[in-house]
């Protein structure tokens, strides 16, 4: 007699054993995503970085022109458009690609305006107007460009002052329309138009509020230091201030001691407490 061979049919998956797979499956997503965001956020971070430092060269082969001294201003405004613009042509260099800014219709800021004012990322080192590159002690440890919020440039427009060339020495506000013996009169309030260090609280200083929540990227933000290399530092990396009085190079942010001026001030170059300073002495 001829026995019939029994299969047995693999047993299914029950409704608790999917459940279980399909969350395990989740929750290894759900831990990749901060890997993965933090992966494009440094990518963001090294575009914005290559961008700085190209408009820092921009600066630097102006300089090459102008008797070796970094750009004069009319006021505070004009670096970006006059002395950087026209040796890149190219409005995108100025702009961060993390940076929350929207380009401006000109129309919506004045009637008899027309035309695009664009984001412009970055601000200068006001302590470096019309000084030498062989009057800056240290040109490696002097910051030249920073990080900021809420500027746009219209570059090569007529209207071209719309919010002007942002520039700051980094203890005061980028646009100071009331300054004082200690520096800026603090404002009653902050909108969304006033232009923002996106740098975090450079050596601790809150900068009269004027600065952005958090730095741009990663707790931190990009420079371009006065020798043209680009970095990105932590806020604690770096001085800012008024520059250094004479024989006060040694002395901290904010030291108190009369040789170290009696205003905030950068720490001097020869300071090896921060990698980058405002200071240019």
């Amino acid at each position: 007699m001829i026995v019939p061979i029994r299969t047995r049919k693999p047993a299914a998956f029950t409704m608790t054993e999917l459940l279980v797979v399909i969350t395990i499956i989740a929750m290894l997503v759900a831990s990749l995503f901060p890997v993965f965001n933090a992966a494009r956020r440094r990518g963001l971070r090294t575009t914005c970085l290559s961008n700085e430092r190209q408009v820092g060269m921009a600066l630097l082969q102006y300089t090459t022109e102008y008797d070796d001294h970094l750009f004069s201003p009319n006021g505070y405004t004009g670096w970006s458009h006059d002395a950087a613009y026209p040796f890149i042509k190219d409005v995108r260099a100025f702009r961060c690609p993390e940076d929350p800014t929207e380009d401006e219709d000109l129309s919506t800021l004045h009637a008899s305006w027309d035309g695009i004012a664009y984001v412009n990322s970055y601000a200068i080192n006001s302590n470096t107007f019309n000084e030498s590159l062989g009057e800056c002690d240290e040109p490696s440890r002097t910051v030249l460009l920073f990080e900021a919020s809420n500027r746009t440039e219209t570059f090569m427009e007529n209207h071209r002052y719309a919010h002007g060339s942002s520039g700051g020495n980094g203890g005061r506000s980028l646009y100071c329309p009331t300054v004082t013996e200690t520096g800026c009169k603090p404002f009653e309030e902050t909108g969304p138009d006033w232009p923002l260090y996106a740098t975090g609280k450079i050596g601790g200083r809150a900068v009269n509020g004027l600065i952005a929540a958090t730095p741009r990227h990663l707790e931190g933000a990009n420079y371009v230091a006065a020798d043209g290399h680009a970095v990105w530092l932590r806020p604690e990396a770096v001085s800012g201030g008024d520059n250094q009085p004479t024989g006060g190079s040694e002395c901290g942010q904010d030291d108190p001691a009369p040789v170290c001026a009696a205003k905030p001030a950068a720490a001097g170059t020869a300071n090896t407490t921060y990698t980058l300073t405002f200071s240019i002495r």
